[in-house]
Parts: structure tokens; C-alpha cells; sequence
């Protein structure tokens, strides 16, 4: 089964944010978690475009993990659980269903330059 969570994420010194992760399950590695920073929840946008920052690969610990992060990094806590159907990606597309507690939305994630790791993603609920 393939999910996705949604992190708060809080830092001192900045303003918070949300991880978007999309597990991997295929990849028999740690850190196979998709992330995308924003400062939308993407759980709760249901229709129109969302801008989104990929960012690097978590460690699948974080699909269940909440509280303080090493290295001074402020805490996560969890906002939001879901289920993948219909997953497929390329290294500039994403397209997914994702089963949310209340909501199904699809996500239709475009790379928007391939110098930098910003993405448009066009939400849609269904």
C-alpha cells in the first residue's frame, strides 16, 4: 500500500510549513519518502494550483514520526493521513489519487523549470 502524510513542520526562526510526503514502497531503501515543501496544506486544497518546493528524500520513519527533529531543526506533527491509488511519476510529472480521511483529490504535479525544484501542482477533488 502506498500513502502519503502531510507534516507540520515548525522552526523557531521561520515561518511553518508543510511536508508533503509520498512513500515509495517499491524502493527498498530509508529515505524513500517524495517530499514537498509548502506552505498550503495540500490536503486540504481541492481544487485549483498549489506551489510546491521538492525537497529531499525523507526516511520512511517520518510516515509515522512526530515531535522534535535532530539537529535544532524545529518538530513535526502530523495533519493528515492518506492512501495512493493511481500513482505515476516521471523525474517531471506526478499524477496520484490520494484517499484523504474526508476528501479524494487528484494531484496533477508538474516541474515548472528544470534548473530549480519548484512544481505547480493542479489539485482537483473527486
Amino acid at each position: 500500500m502506498r500513502r502519503a502524510v502531510v507534516l507540520k513542520h515548525t522552526e523557531s526562526s521561520k515561518a511553518p510549513h508543510f511536508d508533503f510526503l509520498i512513500d515509495q514502497p517499491e524502493l527498498l531503501i530509508e529515505h524513500r519518502l517524495i517530499c514537498f515543501k509548502s506552505f498550503i496544506r495540500p490536503d486540504l486544497t481541492t481544487s485549483g494550483k498549489l506551489q510546491a518546493t521538492r525537497i529531499a528524500d525523507h526516511r520512511a520513519h517520518y510516515l509515522t514520526y512526530e515531535g522534535p527533529i535532530s539537529g535544532n531543526r524545529g518538530d513535526v506533527s502530523r495533519v493528515a493521513n492518506g492512501v495512493i491509488d493511481c500513482f505515476t511519476m516521471t523525474p517531471d510529472s506526478l499524477k496520484m489519487l490520494i484517499k484523504w480521511d474526508d476528501l479524494t483529490i487528484f494531484y496533477d504535479a508538474i516541474r515548472i523549470d528544470l534548473d530549480n525544484p519548484n512544481w505547480l501542482i493542479q489539485c482537483e477533488q473527486r
